[in-house]
């Protein structure tokens, strides 16, 4: 019997973002040249100390909790209303960008990922940015790809208590399809 050849070809694509007020959220905007999502859960453990009848000491680790999750999101360039909307930055009369301080700007961030032959559709839902890291150098002889790598926090949603929202387009086509018109 012959198998068939499953393609298990994944990754992210479709990118956006919407700003989060206390009164609803912004239309998703797209945040293009993103390239890789690198996520990272914050852990809290409490070691305890066993004295043994021998009179040693051991350590365990009694509990791991969850603390938070972070992740690092990988972009080509920034769009200049990501810069304003989301860093803090100004544009004076002359168009210059500006770097400022700013407030904390919550966001969810939607993008799309497929699996196999699955796309699934995903809303983390309050995001804040840190401002980017990036490296400079001199103009070389081989062209390279000249990244942005933003720290990313991830909050718990009030409402559910859970950091992320998904759907597969296989479970609900109108919400799947509309899953980039405005957050969910």
């Amino acid at each position: 019997m012959k198998m068939a050849k499953r393609n298990y070809n994944c990754g992210y694509k479709n990118f956006h973002y919407s700003v989060r007020t206390a009164e609803g959220a912004s239309p998703p905007l797209p945040l293009p040249g993103a390239i890789k999502l690198s996520f990272v859960p914050q852990t809290s453990e409490r070691s305890v100390l066993v004295r043994k009848r021998d009179g040693s000491i051991s350590s365990f680790t009694e509990k791991a909790e969850e603390t938070g999750k972070r992740a690092e999101l990988e972009i080509l360039s920034l769009p200049v209303y990501f810069l304003k909307d989301v860093l803090g930055y100004t544009q004076d009369e002359n168009g210059v960008l500006i770097e400022r301080t700013h407030p904390a700007v919550h966001v969810s961030l939607l993008y799309e990922t497929k699996y196999g032959e699955e796309r699934v559709r995903h809303e983390l839902i309050d995001c804040v940015f840190s401002k980017p890291s990036f490296d400079v150098s001199t103009i070389a002889m081989t062209p390279a790809a000249d990244t942005r790598k933003m720290d990313v926090i991830l909050n718990r949603d009030p409402a559910s208590g859970g950091y992320e929202k998904s759907i597969s387009e296989s479970d609900n086509a109108e919400i799947f399809n509309g899953w980039f018109n405005s957050v969910y």
